[in-house]
């Protein structure tokens, strides 16, 4: 068995038949539907430009009391967008005459898509002339075919009884151009105009026409006019009231003066010219800056017949401007406004302050400091200094030019030693607009002192009882003085305290008198004075000089010269040194020479006074020895501590000895001679 495999490569008729029919329903269905939507969407157009039609029609009834009649719509497209203020193409319907003026005004032509139809009331002056009293706007919609209308907010209607409808516009700030329907057999027509509605104290005037001009009319005023007609059978009734309110004319440009007064600025505008029953009012504004770039205008004040505008406690530095406005008030209606050009006044700023000075000195560098002052707010401070040096006190020198005014506060310059910096500054307040005085300062100095010089040698030289103390010359810089000044003590025993300082001087000597065996010690100190300053002192060694002692006068004998041998007698003298000094711790030496008892030579050495001394005779011997004469010899010298003086003379003294009788046996006691006795136990002659 096999089977047959068939193998199809196409469509059939009937399947591209169909496919044919199913396209072509699905594109009939999608034009109907973008032909339905575009003719909403020109609908969509129709009704915005009706719309905004009627608005300006509103807009022109505000201003003109009336609407356009056919003679002002029925012109070309441009003129009537003019008229309305509407822009051309909402005049055009979407599918009219590109560039054409689609609205129809009282045709007969049927509403349609490609028009707009404006059909105002029944009088000629609506029909053929420039002004209705009411209106309606239809177009067609292309969806259905329906009409659509638009009624005018103002529905006067015209009267079928001989009533005239009056329209009328303002042509000038002083006149009015009335016009009015016209009536059968009317002789004439009486105008009735007034500033009351209720027509009291109303003007006349009469014409054959159905218009007429009224001249000589109060600018800024609202008039109220109505007109009748007079026929051979009586006076119509009187017309519907117009309402025109004139307008004001606009004053010239006013002037602007600013000016200052004290703290106070103020912008005055000169005085404009208004129309008579209208009144001048004014406003001013003002803007202040203390930089490079205008500050913000401020609010304009109110409207008033002031024409000032001040403001106290003005900031100073500040540029003030002013600015005005002016404008013509009528009792309905105001002017345009008339702006000045701009007038600008700056506030002085006061003079700060004197600012303190300082003037220190660091190293070899003087520097002054002025304090910082304080300036009105929006102003800053700006310093300048000036120098002079000197070494002369008779002349100061000559100022320096001051430097660049700007914020630094200090000057610095180099003084050389012994030279005097004075310094002073100035300060000023300042802003963008203005500058004020500079304010000088005090004068502040300072001193750079001498070195000291190096210390000073000293000698002392003694001549009699004078010493003289001599300082070796130091050398001062440049433009400075060596001065000197000397000090002393004076002493025996040390080497005492020291006296005062003389004055400073030039003198480079100093003598005073030498006690004997006291030293004088002297000290000098150096400085370098200039015209401004003394440098430090340089105090030199201790130079001293000691004057010696002259040998004092010989010693007095003070005892008894006549004894009794065998008693101890005590040896004194009376000695006589310089103030100062005293007897040299050796004492009073003396020897003495005899034929018994105890002596002395000088071979053999000095007693040293006071002290006691025993004679002996040799009553026992053959011949017996009951007298004997003594002779004492005795000297000294004077010290101090820093000298001796020599020998005193010898004093020569005679003592006679002698033993009583009573006392020239051996049982006597105490005996005259020396047998078994102790000398240190024997008692004290009388």
């Amino acid at each position: 068995m096999f089977s047959k495999v068939v193998s199809r490569n196409g469509f059939t008729l009937v399947e591209v038949i169909v496919a044919i029919l199913i396209i072509a329903i699905i594109a009939t269905l999608a034009t109907i539907g973008f032909t339905s939507v575009q003719r909403q969407s020109r609908d969509a157009i129709r009704k915005a430009s009706t719309v905004t039609m009627a608005e300006s029609l509103e807009k022109y009834y505000d201003t003109h009391g009336e609407y356009p009649g056919c003679s002002l719509l029925n012109q070309n497209r441009s003129s009537v967008a003019s008229l309305l203020g509407v822009n051309e193409d909402v005049l055009t319907t979407p599918n009219g005459a590109a560039g054409a003026n689609s609205l129809r005004c009282n045709t007969d032509d049927e509403s349609s898509t490609s028009i707009y139809t404006y059909t105002g009331d029944t009088s000629s002056t609506c029909t053929n002339g420039t002004a209705c009293l009411y209106w309606t706007i239809e177009y067609a919609k292309e969806v259905d075919d329906s009409s659509v209308s638009i009624d005018s907010r103002r529905r006067v209607t015209v009267a079928t009884s001989g009533t005239p409808v009056l329209n009328g516009s303002v042509e000038s700030s002083t006149e009015v151009g009335l016009s009015w329907t016209s009536i059968a057999n009317a002789q004439q027509y009486n105008v009735q105009y007034s500033t009351s509605n209720t027509f009291s104290g109303a003007l006349s005037d009469s014409t054959d026409q159905i218009s007429m001009n009224i001249t000589d009319l109060s600018q800024g005023r609202m008039y109220y006019f109505r007109v009748n007609a007079v026929t051979a059978t009586g006076t119509s009734p009187w017309s519907n009231t117009r309402t025109l309110t004139l307008p004001v004319d606009d004053p010239d440009d006013p002037a602007i003066v600013a000016s200052i007064s004290g703290t106070t600025v103020t912008g005055t505008a000169g005085a404009v010219v208004c129309a008579p029953g209208t009144t001048a009012q004014y406003q001013l504004r003002y803007r202040r800056t203390a930089s490079d770039t205008d500050g913000a205008w401020s609010s304009y004040s109110t409207w008033s017949t002031g024409r000032t505008y001040s403001i106290s406690n003005a900031s100073q530095g500040y540029e003030y401007t002013f600015q005005a406005q002016a404008r013509c008030a009528g009792v309905s209606a105001t002017s345009g406004v008339g702006t000045s050009g701009t007038d600008t006044v700056i506030v002085p700023i006061e003079t700060p302050g004197a600012p303190a000075l300082t003037a220190a000195l660091s190293g070899s560098t003087a520097t002054g400091t002025l304090a910082a002052v304080t300036c009105p707010s929006g102003t800053s401070a700006q310093y300048q200094m000036r120098v002079r040096t000197s070494v002369d006190s008779a002349n100061y020198g000559m100022w320096s030019s001051y430097d660049t005014w700007d914020g630094t506060r200090t000057r610095s310059v180099t003084v050389n030693p012994g030279y005097r910096a004075g310094f002073q500054g100035q300060v000023r307040c300042y802003s963008a607009a203005d500058i004020s005085d500079p304010k000088a300062s005090n004068e502040a100095s300072v001193v750079r002192v001498f070195a000291a010089p190096t210390a000073p040698s000293i000698s002392v030289a003694l001549s009699d009882s004078t010493a003289t103390a001599t300082a070796g010359a130091v050398t001062c810089g440049s433009g400075s003085t060596a001065q000197y000044q000397f000090r002393t003590r004076h002493g025996s025993t040390s080497a005492g305290s020291w006296g005062s300082y003389s004055s400073w001087s030039t003198t480079r000597t100093r003598s005073d008198s030498v006690s004997q065996g006291y030293r004088r010690g002297y000290q000098v100190q150096a400085r370098c004075v200039g015209d401004f300053n003394a440098s430090g002192a340089a105090a030199s060694a201790e130079g001293s000089t000691v004057r010696g002692i002259a040998a004092p006068a010989a010693p007095t004998w003070t005892g008894d010269t006549t004894w009794n041998a065998g008693y101890r007698y005590r040896i004194t003298y009376s000695t006589s040194c310089p103030s100062g000094t005293s007897v040299h711790s050796e004492g009073v030496q003396f020897y003495n020479t005899g034929f018994s008892g105890t002596y002395r030579y000088p071979s053999s050495g000095y007693y040293v006074a006071p002290t006691d001394d025993l004679w002996y005779l040799g009553w026992a011997r053959t011949p017996p020895q009951v007298a004997e004469d003594v002779y004492h010899y005795a000297r000294y010298r004077c010290a101090s501590a820093y000298a001796t003086s020599g020998y005193s003379a010898n004093r020569t003294t005679r003592v006679d000895v002698t033993c009583a009788s009573s006392r020239r046996s051996y049982s006597a006691s105490p005996r005259c001679d020396n047998h078994g006795q102790n000398w240190q136990a024997m008692p004290y002659g009388t």
